[in-house]
């Protein structure tokens, strides 16, 4: 089976993501009835507070990458999936503007909604931070654990990369 993942780190996210999930995420406004979940996309607006944190840590995994220069554009996004085990992503991929996708999973109660359309299931404990390519169709199962899935989703579109030689 082909490994459909660029990059996994984990990277422990700073105590102020708790509190800006409960703070600007867990809001009516942004909970959609149909999948069951808080979601702060399209509105990328909504995550600028942190969007400096995931600047930097792309900054870096675009360097582990080999990848030593690159401008980017970056859009993020939060979600809070609910316990209900009706609250779920359907299959999806993010191309078409970006070149790479990400997911930093804050809390994950069970370690395999997220999935690749091959079956692969990446890491998916507190912390785990990985990348993929956008055109990668993926999805996010129902889950009936005791407490909220969050997560924070982004995509990257880059501009005059350059590459090192390994």
């Amino acid at each position: 089976m082909q490994n459909l993942l660029n990059y996994h780190k984990n990277i422990d996210p700073p105590p102020e993501i708790y509190s800006f999930f409960k703070t600007n995420i867990q809001r009516e406004e942004y909970y959609d009835t149909g999948q069951e979940i808080y979601t702060s996309y399209p509105r990328g607006e909504v995550c600028s507070e942190i969007q400096p944190f995931y600047d930097k840590i792309i900054r870096r995994a675009l360097f582990d990458l080999t990848i030593s220069f690159a401008d980017f554009e970056q859009s993020i996004w939060c979600q809070i999936y609910k316990p209900t085990g009706h609250s779920y992503q359907g299959e999806h991929n993010h191309w078409g503007k970006f070149d790479l996708s990400w997911v930093h999973f804050i809390r994950t109660p069970s370690k395999d909604c997220f999935r690749f359309k091959n079956g692969q299931t990446p890491p998916q404990n507190d912390g785990d931070f990985i990348i993929f390519p956008s055109w990668v169709v993926h999805k996010i199962t129902p889950f009936t654990e005791d407490c909220d899935r969050m997560v924070v989703v982004g995509n990257v579109k880059l501009k005059n990369a350059t590459y090192r030689n390994s």
